[in-house]
């Protein structure tokens, strides 16, 4: 069941993206008035990372915590998660071609003796 399910969930986020590319195709993001519709599922991904951390890792250590001192924590969190990826992306940029040579390098835990 997970292979299939794994298969039209795939095939679904590549339909979307098509769908994406040819509605906002040859537009120029920075003359349109207000945020990138691109930028919210990003967004949305280190709120997500955020609410995880902060309820199931801060939250039954620190019962007691006031809702603004959460959502500021939370804050926070989502923003330190943001500079992490960004600190990644830079870093796999210096990294040049050898991105590809790493990730797909074979480190031999496989080898058989």
């Amino acid at each position: 069941m997970v292979i299939p399910a794994l298969q039209v969930a795939l095939a679904l986020s590549c339909v979307m993206g098509l769908v994406m590319f040819a509605r906002y195709c040859g537009e120029d993001p920075s003359l349109r008035p207000g945020s990138c519709p691109g930028t919210l599922s990003i967004s949305s991904a280190f709120n997500s990372l955020a609410t995880v951390t902060m309820e199931d890792l801060i939250r039954p250590h620190y019962p007691a915590m006031t809702e603004a001192s959460a959502t500021l924590l939370s804050k926070g969190l989502a923003m330190s998660y943001g500079l992490l990826c960004l600190a990644m992306a830079y870093f796999t940029h210096l990294m040049g071609e050898y991105v590809l040579q790493a990730s797909s390098a074979d480190p031999g835990w496989n080898q058989m003796p």
